[in-house]
């Protein structure tokens, strides 16, 4: 709802390239949706719960980033923090798998 809300504002603004972007979006959030309802068979529910704590947590600091960008506190490039979401689940794992 939220992307087809944005779709049509950007579309009043930016013209019709902005609809037919919306394939490829609906084909990758399709995708990605698939993938998550089978995730259960390969993960454990308890490993799945730490996994979804530690990925909110460092979700949360990166929206604070965001925030401190947007309010122009301070300068923080965003984009080189993703990597620790990836980082985080493989350290999540990690910690599981040695039961610390």
């Amino acid at each position: 709802m939220l992307d087809g809300i944005s779709a049509i504002i950007f579309t009043s603004a930016l013209g019709i390239g902005v609809m037919f972007s919306a394939v490829p979006v609906l084909i990758y959030q399709g995708i990605i949706a698939l993938f998550a309802t089978q995730i259960q068979a390969f993960v454990p529910e308890v490993l799945m719960d730490k996994i979804i704590l530690e990925i909110t947590a460092v979700g949360g600091i990166i929206i604070i980033a965001i925030g401190l960008n947007i309010l122009q506190v301070i300068t923080i490039r965003v984009a080189n923090m993703l990597p620790s979401l990836l980082f985080t689940v493989l350290f999540v794992v990690l910690v599981h798998i040695w039961n610390f």
